[in-house]
């Protein structure tokens, strides 16, 4: 990453005005992608006009909604302040960017102070009036480990207004250093309000994650819509935080700010993390669509487990990853990331879900079990069908034909004498808890061979990766994974 200054004024002094504006906007850039790494970063190929941006940046998705915002490139702050720019651009939350940081011009006919610049910021409630080493300032990456000073960089380009310049931007950046970070007067006057209400939510789980005593009723604080790149800032500092409440309220909390999809794209950033109170807290609140059963295969001690897919994710079971026969680590019982997917491991099983079809897939040929075998593990759930091949023949059975599907599976298979194995079956799972509204159960595909559970539409997490291990694996797991026995419902309450 080049020095954005000592790089524009490079630029300056070798001045050839056929590729000035492409090389001023690749540096400009280069660095809104380092501030804005989640941003969709638009150049509307024009450069310093007066009415269009140089640049349109574009934020969030899904039931966040999305924000935008423009950037305009300036020359200095005086072009700014002789335009009326403030004034005269009032959409697109501007951003006016001066590639000079002067702030003070003495000129015949022409004088600007400080002051006369933080005038014309103060007339528009929703432009940012910022300059080139304000910027670098704000884009360097954070040595602090407090979290705060990480949000406060992340929501600048989205979130900030009124006049920054290099001093202000230090003093931002400077806020959360220490333990005792706040959001102080600084930022709520250089912020928009949303982006107040993020700081504020990041410098409250800060104190609660520093406190062994925090007031139960200061929960009520913690709500609204942690972005990605939020929780990417925060998380693995709570996570590594010795005194960070161990009970079930505070991860609770945590987890109801953001996705089971957002923690996967975390993925890479977790990595040998212990993630139990986090997940377990949340084994309701959260849904996934698919679950592997797999070999639970140790960590070597020493070093990082190599990247690999899912046991019989394409390889053969016994493959796992190579060992030296030094000591290893059992992960047993606790949720981790390892290679981009969340697992739990009980005894010699290791369950892993996901949303994504790509990080999980069916292993192909592998055997499937007999009916007989499989039929006691089913006892407790609603099923939709059965397929089932013996030597002679194969069937299916849906619930369309019958209320009773076991029993009808029974009776074909006792009328010839074969021996019957199950290779799918569909189940009946919840899915998300919604506010004000029963639970609704969703079919899940369960295929033996593969080793793999497949819904169309969000499971329940916790509903999901119990069902995986008991019917696939015969795993018990209701006392890890705390979750009430399904609800008993007809094939005809699926959605």
């Amino acid at each position: 990453m080049s020095d954005l200054v000592e790089a524009l004024q490079a630029a300056r002094e070798s001045y050839v005005r056929e590729d000035y504006a492409s090389r001023v906007k690749n540096l400009f850039r280069e660095h809104l992608e380092q501030l804005e790494p989640e941003a969709k970063i638009e150049d509307t190929l024009y450069f310093n006009h007066s009415a269009i941006p140089d640049f349109k940046l574009t934020w969030g998705r899904g039931s966040a909604g999305i924000s935008s915002r423009d950037v305009f490139l300036r020359s200095s702050y005086a072009a700014v302040v002789a335009g009326k720019e403030t004034t005269q651009i009032t959409t697109g939350d501007p951003v006016f960017l001066s590639i000079s940081a002067n702030l003070i011009v003495e000129e015949p006919g022409f004088v600007m102070t400080k002051a006369d610049v933080a005038r014309v910021a103060r007339e528009s409630d929703h432009s940012l009036l910022t300059d080139a080493e304000a910027f670098r300032e704000m884009a360097a990456p954070v040595t602090d480990s407090n979290p705060l000073s990480a949000v406060v960089r992340s929501n600048f380009l989205r979130g900030a207004r009124g006049l920054v310049d290099e001093p202000i931007a230090e003093r931002l950046r400077s806020t959360g250093q220490g333990t005792e970070g706040n959001v102080t007067d600084l930022i709520r006057e250089s912020f928009f309000d949303d982006a107040v209400l993020r700081m504020e939510r990041t410098a409250l789980l800060v104190q609660w994650a520093l406190s062994r005593e925090a007031a139960e009723d200061e929960l009520p604080r913690i709500e609204g819509s942690m972005s990605t790149e939020e929780l990417r800032n925060v998380l693995p500092w709570l996570l590594d935080q010795a005194v960070v409440p161990k009970g079930n309220a505070f991860w609770k909390a945590l987890g109801s700010l953001f996705t089971f999809e957002q923690l996967e794209e975390l993925a890479s950033d977790l990595n040998g993390y212990d993630v139990t109170s986090l997940v377990q807290a949340n084994l309701t609140n959260w849904s996934a669509k698919r679950a592997y059963l797999g070999l639970n295969v140790p960590v070597e001690s020493g070093r990082t487990q190599e990247p690999h897919e899912p046991v019989g994710n394409g390889e053969a079971d016994d493959e796992g990853t190579e060992t030296s026969g030094d000591e290893s680590t059992d992960f047993t019982d606790s949720w981790r990331f390892d290679s981009g997917t969340l697992g739990l491991a009980q005894g010699p099983f290791m369950v892993r879900v996901s949303n994504s079809g790509h990080k999980l897939k069916a292993r192909p040929g592998s055997s499937t079990p007999k009916w007989s075998a499989t039929v006691d593990r089913l006892g407790e759930y609603a099923i939709r069908s059965v397929s089932v091949a013996g030597i002679e023949r194969a069937f299916r059975v849906d619930a369309k034909e019958s209320g009773n599907i076991k029993d009808d599976v029974d009776r074909v298979v006792e009328s010839v004498a074969d021996t019957y194995f199950v290779s799918h079956v569909e189940v009946l799972l919840p899915g998300p808890v919604h506010e004000d509204q029963d639970e609704g159960l969703e079919p899940v595909a369960v295929d033996f061979g593969g080793g793999i559970a497949i819904a169309n539409g969000p499971i329940q997490l916790g509903a999901l990766v119990r069902a995986a291990a008991n019917i696939m694996g015969n795993q018990q797991l209701d006392d890890k994974l705390r979750v009430a026995q399904l609800p008993e419902a007809d094939a005809s309450s699926t959605r």
